[in-house]
This record gives structure tokens, C-alpha cells and sequence, in this order.
């Protein structure tokens, strides 16, 4: 057969994706006969995830050495350049490599290189085919030199990465071009690095090295990258959990994972000894081992997102016994004054689980402690606090097992810049922004302080023999500090923190501040200028003090001692609850604001001018005491002056509301004998001398007891709505004990409540009112006297136990009306006389309101005093303004509470009040425990007006805050059934009584107040029970069906309950 080929291409075309081409043809067979044939050949072109193929990703190709990104979805670097190689741009050359070389050694130099970096986007994956590079050895080098491309996906390239190809001996003079082929199949998924290093045999190596680019040759492509970009599937990778025998665990599977937006996490194998796995939505999985298995286990896992689900990834779980946690000591270091958090933990095991709680088991002597969320420990030194701590732990496990008890002990230092050595002579100068700490040991020697700090610890002692210049700065004192002496050549400023012993041979110009919780003795004095501050919560103790507008504080369990002169001319004194302050001077003068609800003591006191407010325990002893004309006194407690023969009270004011006694031995007078005087009574005076009366214009308003000797009216007014008891029998000034008004301008008013009784009485001032009179001495109405009664039906009572006969009086005289003398009376004494009348204030106090709130729900409850406190009228013209800054709270009938006189009362177990002193808002927020019941305080607030150096203080108001919380069970059914049938019953009941019961339909239901329902017709009605206290009601709810019961069956139905409440 003989054949004959003719062929020719007929066309190209493409269809979709498909490319094909025909061939057309003849074929000649041996019979000489002709045959035409067609061939059509179909290209197709395969594809993937998007990706055509490999194809170049990046090339190196700019005169800056940047890249040039040929595809999407990934990012290039500029070339990196290490250990001190450059390069620069040759017009002719592309980049001149300087100094890649590793000079004439045959090994690599791995800090010398150049460096390419590829990166794909997030959620997609580089498969890598080949990097091609173009160089040059010049000829003038010495060759051969050998060339080396690694790679790696971490930056620091361990083990020098991996070679690409195979080492490459460069000819000298040769442009080359390099390709280099990458393992079959290798992906990345993160930033790729790869380095190109040179080196060569000894003395034959190349000096000069190009990579070539488009500007040797516009051909000539510089670095490229090549390969594919492709959208990522998820990678899973295996994992590993323990777990303890019976014990499930929740293991995060997909820590280690990488994906996109996952959509599914799919369990591929179960565990062979557990139970099969939970599937915690897209966070974590649960693994729970058969009961009692101890071993290996094992399931496998798939996860999905967006671009499909990966491969199959294992996790291996050891199942064990379990074991408890083991603790180990630890020992820190802390700053002084701040809280630092320790993690105890970072030493110890956890056993065969994870932790579950750290829990203290001794606390810190020297501060305090409070575990984290997260189980650390955070650690709070006590304020100025430098030594050494301690605190125990212990651990648990999620299984229930528990440590051993550890310690952890505390380092509690300052910043120190300068450490002092023990030693002595010399001296120390501390500037500004510098810390000298002596924390061991002892020095002594000169001290100087210009702005910084000093700080001792605690067992270390520093003696400051000699001092120099004006102290400021701050001295932290955990130790011993002696002598220490501040002269009056300068103003010190310095502030003193002592927490341990510090004695000071003198502390003079002090104009700083002291803080003391140990122990602080002055042996000279203690001379203070204005704006000193000293807050006592330890003992303090100073041979004199002069003090010049200085606030003292001294706080419960503390004491403040002055043995000898004693001087305050202005400032404040507040001893707290439990406070004890004595000033034991040979002359106290003291001129200030005082408050005391602690112990205070006065030792021969000269001259007080002062608000004083006494809420505790105050003794005066041992002289005659003048009360100035600027005194303000309120005793709330018990007042005493011991020893003492006379009180000239010439302050305005005075009022009395517990108990006040003046004794002597042989006097022990009380005296108002200036026109200002204004004495108010609701306690108790007794005095064991005279209680004089004798200025114009003074003022006595008794609503309770007063006791004295002798009483004595020579001049002012006095009303009597208690009990006035002259219990003397023999004669005071020349005249007898007893009731003495004296003089035409002696008014004397008696009230209904009023009682005054004595031995002896005489009358030559005027009397009026009515109560009752008892006496057992001579009664003498004097001739200059009246005694007039305030009507013939309140007629004044005045009995004479030895007056016999028809006379009222054993020497009648002046002007007697509406007086009765009764056939008998009871004498009443403090004993038997009940105060009944209303107290009352001196003065020009605000006029104060009861505050009253009642919620149906405990909250916060926010008021002004601007609503309850209004200020006394003007005098003169001048208004009085209310004073904010003087509020002060006080829980009602509880003076033991240690929050008292202050503004922010706490009362145990209810809740806390605090005042705004800026804008007089008061604010009680209850305890989250505390839901109903009754919350009692008091506030006290001070009014003042221009030109009048007196604070008028009001008297104790209360505040009252009911909370009432009404919480009826569910209605019950007591008898019968629900549904109920047409006039049939079921008696519901609730275990509150009182409540009124509701239908919401009469016409389908009705209900009596004792809670029968009876059925009226089909259908459902509400029942409701309303309970109501105050102006609170809340509302429970049971629905009842009524049916006609054609048959017999009835089911429960369930009740539904709403809560209403009003307020």
C-alpha cells in the first residue's frame, strides 16, 4: 500500500476553557484511491483554587531593591541585607554586592548574606517552584568562589535553614544564570526567608559580585520568585491533654490550628476508653474518660471554614489518678506603699489538674492580702510600712485536692537610690529625687534633708546627732530614729511617717506633717506654725506643746500626752472613739475647734476658748477654769471638772445634753456671771457648790436636772422645765443653802414640768409660771419679791414642810398670786424626776427637720439638708449662712459606734451614710444584704453669720429610713380542685395574712376575703392576693379555669405569679 500525506492546520479556536486544533489531510492507498481525514486535537488547560499554573510571584528588579509583586493575595520585602553587606546601583551591572564575601575561608559565614522575603495574605498559601537569579564574577577576580541559597520560615534561620538545590561554584568572569528548584510540593503559609551566601578557598576568592537586572540588560530580569498563590485550607495540628481517673476535661483542640472563618469542628475517630466527645460549639471540645479508666486515649478531628475542611489531626489524652497540687515558698521583693500582685503559683505544681483556688491561711501582720480572679496574690504593705512580711497559702485542684501550707515572705523596701552603712560620724545631705535607706544595722552623724527621702527599716536604728538648714522631704521611720533635733533657726516642712520609735530632742518651726502609729516622743517641744497636721494613731508624747493653727488628729487606741506647757492657740483637736488625750500642763490655754469622743483630760486649765463638742469623756482637773467669752460648749456625754472651786463660764453659749459636774472639796462653784451667758440644759448639772446666776441679761433654760448646793439668782432669766435641787443645809457667801432670787431684775419662770426644791428659799426677784415648790427650811418672799402664778387654774404649788397656819411662806411678803400651798407633796430628787420636757439649744442654732424616708425597695437614698435645715434669723441685719464643712453623722442611740462624728457613718450590717461637705448632700447606700428594716442616724450641722466669731451648732437630728420588703409565697390551694366545676369551690390560701383577695371576673369566678372561689360560669378568671404594709403592696397571682364537668376529670393547673409594686 503506498501512502500519501498531505496536511495542513485549518484553523485555532477556543471554546470556554477548551482550546483545539484540526488538521486536514488526504491518504493515498496502494488501489491509487484518495482519503481525506480530519484530526481535531482538544488542549485543555487544568486549573485549581484559582491558580493557572506556575507562574512568577515577585522579581527583585528595581534600582531601590525593592520588589515588584507580579501577583495578588501575597507581599514582598526589600532586600535585607546582614552583616555589614551593601550594595549599590551600576548603571551598566544591575546591584554591586559589596562584602558578601566571607574573605579567604572555605566555610559560610552565616551573618553575611542577602535576604528576600515573600509573605501571603492572610488566608492564603505560597506552593514554591523555583528562585532564578542572574550574576556576575567579574574577570579581574581570582575565582572559583561557590555560591549558597538557603531558605527558612522562621527569621532567625535555626540550623542555618534548609539549602535550596545544591551549591553553585561561580567561573570567574561568567554572567550565569542560576535556577534553583524547590522540594516538590512545599507550601508556606507564612513570611518565607531566603539568603544567598558566598565564600572560597583560601586567597582564591572573589572580591566583586552582580546581580543582575533590567539595567545591565532591558532582558535580563533581576531575583524572582516563582510558584503559585493559593486560598488556604484550615491546618490542624495534634494535640495532647491530661486528664485526672473520673475526671472530664474541656481541651482547646484548636490553639494550635490555623483557619479562617471556621464554620464547623468535626469528630472523625471516638475515643476508645470514653465516653464520645462533646462538641462545645466553635470554641473547644469535652473529653470524659470511662468511669475508673487509667491510660491512653485518643480521638481524631477535622475542622471546616470558608475554603474547606482540613486534614485529620489527633488528639492523645493520658488519663491518670489524681494527685494534689504541690506548693512551694517563695520569697519577694515589694515596694512601701504600693500593692504589688505575686503570682504564687509560678513554683508550684498543680497535680493532676488544673488549679482551682489559692486560698490564705495565715495573713500578713504588716499589711494585707486578697487573691486575684486569676489566683494571684496582690499584696498591700500598711502605709509608710518598710521590712520585712510574711503571709501563708495553700492550693487546690479542680479535683478537690489540696497543698500543703507554704510561706511567702515579703521584702518590704523603698526605692532606694543611696543605702547607708552601718557605721558612724560623717553626715548625710538627701536632695530632692533621692531615697537614703538604712534597712540593717545603725548610723549616726549629721542629717541634712533638701526634698528627699529617708527611709529606716525595721531593726535598723539612726541617730541624727546634729541636724543643719530647714528640713523637708519625707522621713519613713519602720525602725529607731533618736535625737533628731529641729531648731527654731529654720521652717521645716518635712513630713514624718513613724511606724516605729522615733525621739526627737526637739521639734521646732514644724510646719510639716506627722503621721505616727509607734511610738513619738518629743523631750524638748513640740512648737508647731501654721498648716502643721498631725494624725495619732500610736502613743505620742512631748515634753510642751505650742501649737499655731494646727489640725490634730487622734485616732481610737491612741494617746497624746503633754507633761508639761500647754499652748494651742488656734486649729482643730478631734480625739476619735476609744482616743485617749492628756495635757498635763502646769498652765493649759487652749484656743480652737475640739471635738472628743474619746478621753480627754485637762490638767489645770486656765483659759478655754473653743467650739467644743463633747461626745465622750472629758475630765478638767485641779484649777479654777475661765471659759472665754468665744466659747462654744456642747456636752453630749460626760463633762467633769474635778478638784476644780470655780468655772467662770463667760462664754455665749452652753448647752448640755448628758452629764456635767463640777466638785471640790470644799467649793466647786459654776458660775454665769456675764450678760452673753446662755446656759441650756436637757441633761444633767451637778455642782457641788454654788450655781450662780448673777448678769443681766444671761439666760438659763433647765429641761431636765440640774443639782447644786446652793442655787443663786442675782441677775439674768431662768426657765425651769425640770428639776432645779438645792441639796445644801448650811450657807454659802453668808447666805443659807437653798433657792436664792435675788433682785428686781431676776426673772424666774417655772413651768408646768418644772420642780425646784432646796431647804431654804427666799424671793426678792419675780417668779412666775406655774409646777411646783418643796422646801423643809425657811421660805422668805420678800418684800421686793412677787410670786405670781399664771392663772387661778395653773396655779403655782409651793409646799413648806415645817410652815404651820394659814401662810404660805414663814415670813410672807411682796406680791403672792395664783400661789397654793397643797395640804401635802411628794418630793422628787434626780431619781424619781422624769425629764419630759423637749431639749432645746443656746445660741442661734439652724433650725433642723426630721429626716424621713420609707421605701418599698432597698436603694441608695440621696437627700440635701438644704430641705431640712433652714439658718437662724438675721441678728442685726446679718444673715447666718449654714456651714456644710461642720456636718457630722452619728447613729442614733449607739455611741460606741467608732464612725460617729464624722462624715461617713457606717452602721453595721445596714449600710453606709456619707456627706457631701461641698454641697451639704447626704447619701445612705445599703449593705446587699440588708433588704428590709429600719436604718436610725443623726446629723448635726452649724450655722454662722459675719462678724459673729461663734459657730452655732444645732442639736442632733435624726434620719430615719424604713425599707419594707413584702415577699408573699405563691398562692396555695388548701381544699378542692383547679380547674373547678360551675358552682362548685376551691379555697386557696397564703402563708401572709392580711391580704385582700381579687377576681378579675366576677362573672366567671368570685372570691370571698377568706379566699373561697366559687365557680359561677366557663371559662378563666385571675385571683389575685394584694398584701400591703405602709404605703408597699405586691401582688401574687393564680389563675382558676372553671368548667361545667360533664365528666369527672380535672387537672391541675399551674399557677403564674406577677409581682406589683407601689410606692
Amino acid at each position: 500500500m503506498r501512502q500519501s500525506y498531505n496536511n495542513y492546520i485549518s484553523y485555532f479556536t477556543t471554546i470556554g476553557f477548551e482550546k483545539f486544533i484540526k488538521f486536514f489531510g488526504t491518504l493515498m492507498d496502494y488501489a491509487g484511491i484518495q482519503k481525506h481525514y480530519l484530526v481535531t486535537v482538544f488542549i485543555f488547560f487544568v486549573f485549581s483554587l484559582g491558580v493557572f499554573g506556575q507562574t512568577d510571584l515577585v522579581r527583585w528588579n528595581n534600582h531601590t531593591s525593592a520588589p515588584t509583586p507580579l501577583v495578588g493575595n501575597m507581599t514582598a520585602n526589600q532586600m535585607v541585607l546582614g552583616g555589614g553587606v551593601t550594595i549599590s546601583d551600576a548603571a551598566w551591572s544591575g546591584f554591586r554586592v559589596n562584602n558578601l564575601h566571607n574573605g579567604s575561608s572555605n566555610t559560610i559565614n552565616y551573618s553575611k548574606y542577602i535576604e528576600f522575603r515573600v509573605t501571603p495574605s492572610a488566608g492564603y498559601k505560597i506552593a514554591l517552584s523555583q528562585f532564578k537569579l542572574n550574576y556576575n564574577s567579574p574577570n579581574n577576580d581570582n575565582g572559583p568562589t561557590t555560591l549558597q541559597v538557603r531558605y527558612s520560615t522562621n527569621s532567625t534561620f535555626p540550623s542555618n535553614g534548609t539549602l535550596l538545590g545544591s551549591p553553585v561554584t561561580l567561573t570567574r568572569g561568567s554572567n550565569q544564570y542560576l535556577t534553583l528548584n524547590f522540594p516538590s510540593g512545599y507550601e508556606v503559609n507564612q513570611t518565607l526567608y531566603i539568603r544567598i551566601y558566598l565564600y572560597g578557598q583560601p586567597s582564591v576568592y572573589y572580591t566583586d559580585f552582580y546581580i543582575r537586572n533590567t539595567t545591565y540588560n532591558a532582558s535580563t530580569q533581576g531575583p524572582t520568585l516563582t510558584g503559585t498563590v493559593s486560598a488556604a485550607l484550615p491546618i490542624v495540628q495534634n494535640d495532647n491533654a491530661v486528664t485526672a481517673e473520673n475526671t472530664a476535661v474541656n481541651i482547646d483542640i484548636l490553639d494550635n490550628d490555623t483557619y479562617g472563618t471556621l464554620s464547623a469542628i468535626n469528630i472523625t475517630q471516638q475515643p476508645t476508653n470514653g465516653q464520645n466527645i462533646t462538641v462545645n460549639g466553635l470554641s473547644d471540645v469535652t473529653y470524659t474518660p470511662n468511669t475508673s479508666y487509667i491510660g491512653t486515649d485518643s480521638f481524631k478531628y477535622t475542622i471546616t471554614d470558608e475554603k474547606g475542611t482540613s486534614s485529620e489531626a489527633t488528639v492523645n489524652i493520658n488519663v491518670s489518678a489524681p494527685t494534689a497540687p504541690t506548693a512551694v515558698a517563695d520569697v519577694v521583693s515589694v515596694p512601701t506603699d504600693l500593692t504589688t500582685n505575686i503570682n504564687v503559683l509560678s513554683n508550684d505544681s498543680s497535680g493532676s489538674g488544673a488549679y482551682d483556688d489559692v486560698i490564705i491561711v495565715s495573713n500578713p501582720t504588716n499589711g494585707a492580702v486578697t487573691v486575684n480572679t486569676n489566683n494571684t496574690v496582690a499584696y498591700t504593705p500598711n502605709s509608710g510600712y518598710t521590712g520585712t512580711d510574711s503571709f501563708q497559702y495553700k492550693v487546690t485542684n479542680i479535683h478537690g485536692l489540696t497543698s500543703n501550707t507554704v510561706t511567702v515572705d515579703v521584702n518590704v523596701t523603698c526605692n532606694c537610690t543611696n543605702n547607708i552603712v552601718s557605721g558612724s560620724g560623717g553626715a548625710i545631705i538627701i536632695n530632692s529625687g533621692q531615697t537614703y535607706c538604712l534597712t540593717s544595722g545603725s548610723w549616726s552623724g549629721g542629717l541634712t534633708m533638701n526634698g528627699g527621702t529617708l527611709c529606716v527599716s525595721a531593726g535598723a536604728t539612726f541617730t541624727a546627732s546634729y541636724t543643719t538648714g530647714a528640713f523637708s522631704g519625707n522621713v519613713i521611720n519602720n525602725g529607731t530614729i533618736t535625737a533628731f533635733p529641729l531648731s527654731t533657726g529654720s521652717t521645716h516642712t518635712v513630713d514624718i511617717l513613724n511606724k516605729g520609735s522615733l525621739t526627737s530632742a526637739y521639734l521646732q518651726n514644724f510646719a510639716g506633717g506627722i503621721e505616727n502609729y509607734g511610738t513619738l516622743t518629743v523631750n524638748g517641744g513640740l512648737e508647731t506654725l501654721n498648716g502643721a497636721e498631725i494624725n495619732n494613731y500610736g502613743n505620742l508624747t512631748s515634753n510642751s506643746i505650742s501649737f499655731y493653727d494646727t489640725t490634730v488628729n487622734n485616732y481610737s487606741n491612741a494617746n497624746f500626752t503633754v507633761n508639761s506647757s500647754v499652748n494651742v492657740y488656734s486649729g482643730s483637736w478631734d480625739n476619735r472613739l476609744d482616743g485617749e488625750v492628756y495635757l498635763n500642763g502646769s498652765n493649759v490655754n487652749f484656743t480652737g475647734a475640739l471635738d472628743n469622743s474619746g478621753y480627754w483630760e485637762f490638767e489645770r486649765l486656765s483659759g478655754l476658748s473653743a467650739t467644743l463638742n463633747n461626745y465622750g469623756h472629758m475630765q478638767v482637773h485641779n484649777q479654777a477654769s475661765n471659759i472665754s467669752s468665744t466659747t462654744y460648749l456642747t456636752n453630749d456625754d460626760l463633762l467633769e471638772f474635778i478638784d476644780v472651786p470655780e468655772i467662770q463660764y463667760n462664754g455665749p453659749m452652753l448647752t448640755n445634753n448628758g452629764t456635767l459636774t463640777v466638785t471640790h472639796s470644799t467649793s466647786g462653784n459654776f458660775k454665769m456671771n456675764q450678760s452673753i451667758n446662755q446656759v441650756f440644759n436637757n441633761g444633767k448639772i451637778e455642782v457641788s457648790g454654788q450655781f450662780e446666776q448673777n448678769a443681766s441679761g444671761s439666760k438659763l433654760v433647765n429641761n431636765c436636772h440640774i443639782v447644786c448646793k446652793t442655787y443663786f439668782l442675782g441677775n439674768g432669766d431662768t426657765t425651769n422645765n425640770g428639776l432645779i435641787h438645792a441639796i445644801g443645809t448650811g450657807t454659802t457667801s453668808g447666805r443659807p443653802d437653798g433657792i436664792n432670787i435675788e433682785g428686781t431684775t431676776s426673772d424666774f419662770y417655772n413651768s408646768e414640768t418644772g420642780f425646784v426644791r432646796g431647804v431654804n428659799f427666799r424671793n426678792s426677784g419675780d417668779i412666775k409660771g406655774y409646777g411646783s415648790f418643796y422646801f423643809t427650811g425657811t421660805t422668805n418672799n420678800n418684800s421686793a419679791g412677787t410670786f405670781i402664778g399664771d392663772s387661778a387654774s395653773q396655779q403655782i404649788l409651793f409646799y413648806d414642810t415645817t410652815q404651820t397656819g394659814s401662810n404660805i411662806f414663814d415670813a410672807p411678803g411682796g406680791t403672792v398670786t395664783n400661789v397654793l400651798r397643797p395640804s401635802s407633796m411628794t418630793p422628787l430628787d434626780e431619781l424619781s424626776y422624769n425629764c419630759t420636757a423637749p431639749p432645746s439649744s443656746a445660741g442661734s442654732p439652724p433650725d433642723t427637720e426630721e429626716v424621713e424616708f420609707l421605701y418599698c425597695d432597698p436603694q441608695t437614698v440621696n437627700f440635701d439638708l438644704d430641705d431640712y435645715a433652714t439658718p437662724a434669723p438675721a441678728v442685726g441685719g446679718d444673715p447666718f449662712v449654714l456651714l456644710y464643712s461642720s456636718i457630722k453623722l452619728f447613729e442614733f442611740n449607739n455611741s460606741s459606734n467608732p464612725t460617729n462624728n464624722s462624715t461617713n457613718l457606717v452602721i453595721s450590717g445596714k449600710g453606709t451614710f456619707t456627706a457631701n461637705t461641698s454641697n451639704g448632700e447626704i447619701q445612705f447606700i445599703p449593705n446587699a444584704g440588708f433588704t428590709s428594716g429600719v436604718v436610725e442616724a443623726e446629723y448635726r450641722i452649724s450655722n454662722k453669720r459675719s462678724g459673729d466669731p461663734i459657730t452655732y451648732p444645732s442639736p442632733k437630728t435624726k434620719i430615719t429610713i424604713t425599707f419594707i420588703s413584702i415577699d408573699p409565697p405563691a398562692i396555695t390551694i388548701e381544699s378542692g380542685t383547679n380547674p373547678v366545676c360551675i358552682d362548685d369551690t376551691v379555697t386557696l390560701s397564703n402563708e401572709i395574712e392580711g391580704g385582700v383577695w381579687e377576681s378579675s371576673n366576677n362573672a366567671i369566678a368570685t372570691v370571698d376575703a377568706s379566699g373561697v372561689v366559687t365557680g359561677i360560669s366557663v371559662g378563666t378568671a385571675t385571683i389575685s392576693y394584694t398584701v400591703t404594709e405602709e404605703t408597699c403592696e405586691e401582688t401574687v397571682e393564680q389563675e382558676i379555669n372553671v368548667e361545667a364537668c360533664a365528666s369527672g376529670f380535672m387537672i391541675t393547673n399551674p399557677m403564674t405569679r406577677q409581682r406589683i409594686k407601689s410606692n
